[in-house]
């Protein structure tokens, strides 16, 4: 299989506003160390960039879910994800809303 790689079309907020991007490292260690298993945090990371429309997430935060042992059919049904039979509990994308839309 042929693998495509993406650029970003603009640069990541995170490394336009001073002190962010540390900011954004020191919320996913707390997020990581708050004993949600890595393929859920793969998930909300998935939807996460689903909702701001970032490319290259959207297609990193996948591969590293399968790398995990995520299943496709999880991974497809992020998107309509309160629709989806296999999420372990619907409160799992709830922590990323409309509201944190960057773009």
């Amino acid at each position: 299989m042929q693998t495509t790689e993406l650029q970003a079309r603009m640069a990541h907020p995170a490394f336009a506003a001073p002190g962010a991007m540390d900011a954004l490292v020191a919320l996913g260690k707390a997020v990581e160390s708050s004993g949600v298993p890595k393929n859920t945090l793969e998930l909300m990371n998935l939807r996460a960039s689903q909702i701001n429309g970032c490319g290259v997430c959207a297609v990193q935060h996948p591969r590293i879910a399968r790398k995990l042992g995520e299943s496709d059919e999880r991974l497809f049904a992020v998107a309509a994800w309160r629709d989806a039979p296999y999420s372990r509990t619907q409160s799992e994308p709830r922590w990323h809303s409309p509201r944190q839309r960057l773009g």
